[in-house]
């Protein structure tokens, strides 16, 4: 009976969240038509889209921490920690200014959604065809230099166990190319709301934490790859300052690091989501 109940109750959430997206993306594809403005359907993300979202789980962001050592008034090339598909909301959020993301050139051909994201000046990166994602990279630079925050995802795909993989390039050449900071960061419980390729929604708290900028100055294409280690090292501690699970790799993991014990809501709400 009770995942009869539950089962209703995600459907009733999917629909919601399906109508909602449309309702709002549309209005702010005409927006974007009618007044060539790509700031304020960037706004109705942040403020209309993403709270309800997040509400409609039953869930809500406890706890955001360190967003007081940016500067918000410049602009940063954000990086977070991948859990499921509700960080995009709750990043949105958590980080008061407008946002550009950086996102696989296949989400462009999704209708609506891709149109939305090409509204709002979002970056597509066609991670096949090296020229094109070095000229989506280039105009990413532009758009920071004239004064836009972005972020991304860099560990490329959702984790499916909360753990800290690997990170790709893109958004560190992004960074490097315009000459800002990096501001890495950790979003910890989203994957126990909605997990990987899972529409099965459960109520649980989101905390993210917001490291310091780490300066771009002085860094090359050559050497991008001591910035992403720099950026992915401070990524794992920023995990597991919230509760979470450290890096895939053990071996990436600090010296003192212990594997939390799972707390039992937790595993309440990853045996639902199973």
């Amino acid at each position: 009976m009770k995942s009869i109940l539950w089962f209703f109750l995600n459907v009733s959430q999917v629909v919601f969240f399906l109508i909602w997206s449309f309702i709002l993306q549309t209005t702010s594809i005409l927006i974007f038509l009618l007044s060539g403005n790509q700031t304020f359907p960037l706004l109705i993300a942040r403020n209309m889209w993403s709270p309800p979202l997040i509400w409609i789980t039953g869930s809500q962001i406890v706890e955001v921490r360190g967003i007081e050592q940016v500067d918000l008034t410049k602009p940063h090339v954000f990086v977070c920690t991948h859990q499921s598909t509700l960080d995009i909301a709750a990043c949105f959020i958590a980080i008061p200014v407008p946002l550009r993301f950086v996102a696989k050139k296949v989400l462009q051909y999704i209708p609506f959604l891709g149109w939305y994201m090409t509204a709002t000046g979002m970056i597509f990166v066609d991670r096949g065809r090296s020229e094109r994602a070095i000229r989506s990279l280039k105009r990413a630079g532009e758009l920071i230099r004239n004064g836009a925050s972005i972020i991304g995802y860099p560990e490329g795909t959702r984790s499916d166990d909360g753990k800290v993989r690997k990170l790709k390039k893109g958004n560190f050449i992004v960074a490097i190319e315009s000459g800002v900071p990096v501001v890495p960061m950790a979003i910890e419980g989203t994957r126990l709301i909605m997990p990987k390729n899972s529409f099965r929604l459960r109520p649980h708290d989101i905390r993210i934490n917001v490291g310091k900028p780490i300066p771009t100055e002085g860094y090359t294409y050559e050497d991008r790859d001591e910035l992403i280690e720099k950026v992915y090292r401070e990524m794992i501690k920023l995990n597991i300052e919230i509760g979470g699970l450290g890096a895939a790799d053990p071996k990436d993991n600090p010296p003192s690091f212990q594997q939390p014990i799972e707390i039992e809501s937790d595993k309440q709400s990853s045996e639902l989501a199973a």
